[in-house]
């Protein structure tokens, strides 16, 4: 995420996982920083997502666990 960015308010329909790698960000009233991990189930909701000094993060959905809850 550049400086100053901010992400849409979105609902998971797949598991997420992050890996802050540099910089850091809010994510729903917490602080994630570099090194930090956030891992949201399917069905919940993040809000709130911002950068003041930018981030480096790798995010990971797994479809296939998903299908394995149905």
């Amino acid at each position: 995420m550049e400086p100053g960015a901010k992400f849409p308010d979105h609902r998971h329909d797949f598991l997420e996982e992050i890996f802050v790698l540099e910089g850091s960000a809010w994510l729903s009233g917490q602080l994630l920083r570099a090194g930090d991990y956030c891992r949201s189930e399917p069905g919940t909701e993040d809000y709130a997502i911002s950068t003041v000094e930018g981030a480096t993060f790798v995010v990971f959905l797994n479809e296939e666990e998903e299908a394995a809850r149905r």
